[in-house]
């Protein structure tokens, strides 16, 4: 079956908002190993650039005359999405160890992003979590009333209203949901003016070299479940516009697509400039 013809959304997901997007995730990943200080300043524009997206995909989605298609809202919130998608690998490896805070990376972070932009960032994860609900659930299925096809990424190319696509997504989205539910228990639990968990995982340092050994170890595993992450979703965003053959989103020529790039490019130089 034929690839959907689908004229893009420049001002959504254009060329210079994908490179912004991009060099604003690996400009804070590599400002947390060299550059500490600017990490909470490109967290913060992150975010911002998330809620802008989130409030015009909302307003689009809102018109009568929806003119977003399903692989390109798709796109979208996998740009609005990408910079929060480690939270997955990270709370899966929690898991496997039990939560046990000895081996948990989230206690020892290479940079504290600060308390206004982690409840910033979680609001919209848990916003943005409820709009891809709906997205799976009720959006992707009016692909089954046409006559044509619409891709997506899941390692592999898959049809958008596919049940694979859809079963796989649900889980990872539900996944994240039950690690906001966690965090929003803790959070409330603190509020409440309950005792912390015992930390009995700092027992286990022999001394401060072992100690330092270990968060070190930790703090790369964090840094590298990021990176992976911001390279597959910047994978998966390429591929997707690509397998659906998605027109006039390549181009830096108008301001709208020049300014997001030029804040994302002056992110990068910003770090280099602080570490050198």
């Amino acid at each position: 079956m034929a690839v959907c013809s689908i004229q893009g959304s420049a001002d959504m997901y254009g060329l210079g908002i994908r490179l912004g997007y991009y060099l604003q995730w690996f400009g804070a990943i590599l400002a947390a190993w060299i550059a500490p200080s600017e990490v909470k300043n490109l967290r913060f524009s992150i975010d911002m650039f998330a809620s802008a997206s989130f409030l015009a995909l909302i307003i689009l989605t809102a018109r009568p005359d929806d003119s977003l298609q399903p692989a390109e809202t798709y796109i979208i919130l996998l740009l609005m999405f990408g910079a929060y998608l480690a939270m997955a690998p990270i709370y899966l490896w929690r898991l496997f160890t039990k939560c046990n805070p000895y081996w948990d990376p989230t206690r020892f972070p290479l940079a504290n992003p600060g308390a206004l932009s982690a409840n910033l960032g979680f609001s919209l994860v848990v916003g943005v979590l409820c709009f891809q609900y709906w997205f799976w659930s009720a959006r992707v299925s009016t692909l089954n009333a046409v006559d044509c096809q619409q891709y997506g990424f899941f390692f592999a190319k898959l049809r958008l209203n596919s049940r694979v696509s859809i079963a796989l997504n649900g889980l990872m989205y539900g996944w994240l949901g039950v690690v906001c539910v966690y965090i929003i228990g803790l959070k409330t639990k603190h509020h409440l003016g309950y005792p912390e968990a015992d930390q009995t995982g700092r027992l286990r340092f022999r001394n401060r070299r072992q100690m330092t050994k270990h968060v070190d170890m930790l703090r790369n595993l964090e840094g590298a479940s990021k990176l992976v992450i911001a390279v597959i979703v910047t994978t998966a965003t390429e591929l997707t516009i690509q397998w659906n053959e998605i027109e006039d989103i390549h181009s830096l020529s108008s301001a709208d697509q020049t300014i997001p790039f030029i804040i994302g490019l002056g992110s990068i130089i910003r770090v280099l400039y602080v570490c050198f």
